[in-house]
Parts: C-alpha cells; sequence; structure tokens
C-alpha cells in the first residue's frame, strides 16, 4: 500500500513517531487525549510491535506509518472513490486531489503528525519496510513467544512460591525448561532469543500464558483497515495488561526488563510439583551440561 501526498503544517511538523512505552500507557489507559487523529490506535499498533521488538526503533515507528497509511489510504478511497467498482486502483490520485484532501484536518493532522518526520511519503516510501515483510519479520519474532514466557513463568513461580535470589534468575529458567527433555532446544538458542526480548519478556508472557489479546493484526488490507477502524481492545482490558506488566517487573526486580509507571495488580501462580522441585535441584550438578 503506498501513500502519495504531500502537505505542510507548522503545528504538527515537529511530531515524530518515536515511541515511548510510559506515554504510549498514559495514552491507551486514558489518561491523556490524542494529540493528533487516530493516535490511540496507532500508538496502540506501535506498542504491540515493540512487544516483539523492543531493540528496534526503526520497524515500531514503521508500524506507526504502515497504520496512518492505511488510514490515509481509506480517506482517499472515500473522498475519490474508483470510477470502476470492479477495479479499485483505476483512478489516479493528483496532486490537485492532495490539496483537495489536505483541507481536512483528520487528513492533513494525521499526514503532518506520522508520515511527513523524516522527510514525508518519498523518504518513507524508499526507506520503509512493506506489509509483507513486516509481517514476515513479525511471524519469525512471534515464532519465540511460548519460549520467553515459558522462562518468566518459571522466574514469577520461583519469586511468588519463596525460591528467590539466585534461584529465580535467567540462568535457573533456562535449565528448568530444558532438563526435562535435554535435545529438544539448544539453550544457546534460548539465551540468544532471551538476549532480543528481555526488556519485553513480561508483556510476553501475559500475551502467552494469559490470553491477553495483544498480537499485532496481520497487515493485509482487509483485516489492518477492520482493526484500525475499531481496535478489540478496551481501555480496561489495557489498564489490567499494564497493572499485570507493573506487578511482574516489581517482583522479579529485573534491570533487564522495562518498567512503567502504573500501579501493579497481582496474579496468582501454580506451586512447582514434586517433579518440578527435583528438576530445581538438579541445577547445582547439571548446569553446565546445557549447551
Amino acid at each position: 500500500m503506498v501513500l502519495h501526498c504531500y502537505t505542510e503544517n507548522d503545528e504538527l511538523a515537529g511530531q515524530t513517531v518515536q515511541f515511548d512505552l510510559d506515554d504510549a500507557v498514559e495514552l491507551l489507559s486514558g489518561e491523556r487525549p490524542e494529540e493528533f487523529p487516530h493516535e490511540r490506535v496507532i500508538r496502540l499498533v506501535q506498542l504491540q510491535t515493540w512487544i516483539w521488538f523492543p531493540e528496534s526503533s526503526d520497524i515500531v515507528a514503521n508500524a506507526a506509518r504502515l497504520a496512518a497509511t492505511a488510514i490515509l489510504n481509506e480517506r482517499e478511497f472515500r473522498k475519490f472513490p474508483p470510477q470502476d467498482v470492479r477495479i479499485e486502483l483505476d483512478r489516479p490520485i493528483t496532486l490537485a486531489n492532495l490539496h483537495t484532501l489536505s483541507q481536512s484536518d483528520e487528513y492533513r493532522n494525521l499526514f503532518d503528525a506520522v508520515i511527513a518526520p523524516g522527510r514525508g511519503w518519498s523518504t518513507a516510501l524508499l526507506y520503509g519496510i512493506g506489509s509483507d515483510a513486516f509481517n514476515k519479520r513479525l511471524k519469525e519474532q512471534s515464532s519465540h513467544g511460548p519460549m520467553i514466557a515459558d522462562l518468566i513463568d518459571y522466574r514469577l513461580r520461583a519469586v511468588l512460591n519463596g525460591k528467590g535470589g539466585n534461584e529465580a534468575n535467567i540462568s535457573h529458567a533456562v535449565f528448568f525448561n530444558w532438563w526435562p527433555a535435554k535435545k529438544r532446544r539448544s539453550t544457546r538458542s534460548t539465551y540468544e532469543w532471551w538476549g532480543k526480548l528481555k526488556r519485553s519478556s513480561a508483556f510476553i508472557y501475559l500475551i502467552e500464558k494469559r490470553d491477553y489479546p495483544m498480537r499485532p493484526p496481520k497487515l493485509d488490507v482487509d483485516e489492518f483497515w477492520e482493526f484500525l477502524e475499531k481496535p478489540p481492545i478496551r481501555k480496561t482490558i489495557l489498564r489490567r495488561f499494564f497493572a499485570e506488566y507493573e506487578f511482574i517487573t516489581r517482583e522479579l526486580n529485573d534491570t533487564d526488563l522495562v518498567t512503567i509507571s502504573v500501579a501493579p495488580s497481582s496474579i496468582s501462580v501454580k506451586p512447582f510439583s514434586e517433579d518440578e522441585i527435583a528438576v530445581i535441584g538438579a541445577y547445582k550438578d547439571h548446569y553446565q551440561e546445557m549447551n
């Protein structure tokens, strides 16, 4: 999907699509108003993307541009519908058409806030990631979600069941999940992906283990637009999502995990079974066997 547009607005032109977690939490919790049209849903898409790419500001910024482009593209179709309904792309959008569109506060302010920073649409087209590449990268990253969630699950259970200190660290978590089926997965791979996703790992735990509907939508035209038009995630769910996230990060007290400024809400976990306690006890004599 390509947006052909150029416009200027001095008041909004300085805004960027860089992502700030605390600011996004404040907006999505309803603690501050939108600063530009559709900011809430755009920040939601950015948060959902950041969870899987906590070390990549570029792809998180591109998520915002893709979301804004989809909204602007829909407005173009609404204002200038196809001449032949059987062929959606049969009508060119000229500079004169864009001038007409720029008279809309919604269209102009959204463009200036999200597309204009970084030299506008032409640079976004030349250097931005396309929807197919975005979907492919997201699929690869999120495939490691269950493994990351298992690591946090062990660590949180260890802390809440009184096994603090070293027994709740990442090394014990990796061993706990590796020992029962030693050749199932290389611990080297586990550490590699933990390094990439550890900052947002508590969010991944909540998605994988507590079924929060916070996976990003697939960036195809129909599904993505449906999500942008009516996001299926209520503020009450988001507030609980953030509160449980903060509870986990406080309990783990790990500087690798990003904290947020909200009041925590506690969650319960299962006690360890006798077999699991035996695995924990095997760490001392066998942790060096991890490959």
